[in-house]
């Protein structure tokens, strides 16, 4: 009784052992490579041996056949006193296998160069036959074709549809290379017609084209995809008219558009918002520049830019509210915008009115706030109103607390006693904060630190900010 049950127990271990192995065997297509006939002046033998072993090595590398392995494939074709094995022949020796498919062909050889025609015949459907080919250019490049021949079997075994050949017409002035460069089809590749669309995106945003088609031909060899596109013109010429305060070559410098290169409209307006910062950083905010665009020919166009430039705008008056400690005087000699001094004009741009120093001025009036003990102080953004050629400009600061300094104190690796370094700096307690007497005692406590060889002193403030 106990001798049966350790043999059922054996049988059923066994069952749960090879059942996966079988599973994984029935997934798999079955494959046979069987031997090539061979076609040369010289003698082949090497390469009728070598080419089938190669073949069935590179189909195995897929993941997705089961080889047959060779020396079985080679057991049964020697069964059969064949001089040659033909399409029905080769049906009998795959049903041998029990393989799905055999592979056979033929490898021609003309001089250095080598081809190889593959027949992938389907063993229940010989109808189904199909073929795939490769050339090489030398004995040495085979390795490669063969490996890219297993592909396109491969794929031919699954019902995949390769791409033989993808070709481009209608383009004069961008290469194929590029357009090819930009997409994801490629010859050899499995076709997919969602790729496709993503590549008709790619070439749209390459911005050389105004119109793309995509036609596709199936062939023996696969798919044929041919891009079929319309190119956007080239520019000829390029002028900048009525450009007076500007020197040309400061417009040149900031445009993308110019003469041998394809028209791209997005670059047109771009480079119009490039010319008009040019302007308005030289305070020139009522400029205004279009473009005409003229077709000389089905190839060619010329980009014409008409600037019409106006007048500087100047700064006719600045002013703020909120600065109830600090007079709007004291505030204005800090800033680089300003109603113009005619003394100075000569000298400095003060007086035409730009956003980049409007900006740096609210950056400074924070700084001197600061300076002043202001340390909460906040300067809101400007409000800036334009009237004709004069631009006013207000702003408000909300002050907050001045603060004094409550005590001073030394921590940290000090070489001199407090007392000493109190007598060093110029803050005191009791005196207004001040930020740029602050930064000044810094100085002068490194300049202190580094004369006695401490030339990289770490010396920070910590302050304690209290209501």
């Amino acid at each position: 009784m106990t001798l049966h049950r350790t043999k059922l127990f054996a049988a059923f271990f066994m069952l749960f052992v090879l059942l996966p192995g079988m599973a994984r065997s029935a997934e798999q297509t079955r494959v046979a490579v069987l031997p090539f006939v061979t076609h040369s002046e010289g003698d082949m033998a090497y390469l009728q041996q070598a080419i089938p072993a190669m073949l069935a090595s590179r189909l195995g590398e897929t993941g997705e056949l089961a080889v047959v392995d060779r020396p079985i494939v080679l057991e049964q074709v020697q069964r059969f006193d064949w001089t040659a094995i033909d399409e029905e022949k080769a049906v009998v020796i795959g049903q041998r296998l029990r393989a799905d498919f055999v592979v056979t062909g033929s490898l021609t050889k003309i001089g250095s160069q080598c081809s190889i025609d593959a027949l992938i015949i389907k063993t229940d459907d010989p109808n189904a036959t199909r073929r795939a080919y490769a050339t090489a250019a030398d004995e040495s490049a085979l390795a490669f074709e063969l490996s890219e021949l297993a592909t396109r079997i491969n794929h031919l075994i699954f019902d995949k549809v390769m791409v033989a050949d993808v070709q481009t017409r209608g383009n004069v002035f961008i290469e194929k290379d590029a357009i090819l460069f930009a997409i994801e089809t490629r010859k050899g590749r499995v076709f997919s017609a969602q790729v496709l669309q993503e590549d008709l995106r790619r070439i749209y945003q390459m911005g050389y084209f105004k119109d793309i088609q995509i036609t596709t031909e199936e062939t023996e060899r696969g798919m044929v995809v041919t891009f079929v596109v319309q190119e956007k013109p080239m520019v000829r010429s390029v002028q900048i008219i009525g450009n007076k305060k500007i020197k040309l070559d400061d417009l040149q410098k900031v445009m993308e558009t110019k003469p041998r290169t394809i028209l791209d409209i997005a670059k047109v307006k771009g480079d119009v918002a490039r010319m008009r910062k040019v302007y308005v950083d030289k305070s020139y905010y009522e400029i205004n520049i279009s473009y005409t665009i003229t077709p000389i020919d089905d190839d060619y166009s010329s980009v014409d830019f008409r600037i019409k430039e106006g007048e500087a705008v100047k700064v006719a008056k600045v002013t703020f509210s909120g600065n109830d400690s600090i007079k709007a005087g004291k505030l204005l000699k800090v800033m680089e915008t300003r109603k113009k001094n005619w003394l100075l004009s000569m000298f400095t741009t003060r007086g035409t009115f730009k956003d980049d120093a409007l900006e740096k001025d609210i950056e400074r009036i924070g700084a001197y706030y600061f300076s002043q003990g202001f340390l909460r102080a906040n300067v809101l953004s400007p409000e800036v109103e334009f009237k004709g050629k004069k631009v006013y400009v207000h702003i408000t600061v909300e002050e907050g607390d001045r603060f004094t300094i409550g005590s001073l104190d030394f921590k940290g690796d000090l070489i001199y006693d407090t007392d000493f370094l109190l007598s060093k700096v110029k803050s005191t307690p009791g005196a207004t904060f001040n930020g740029q007497l602050l930064n000044d005692d810094l100085i002068a406590l490194k300049s202190l630190y580094s004369s006695k060889g401490f030339a990289f002193a770490d010396i920070s403030p910590l302050t304690d900010i209290q209501p």
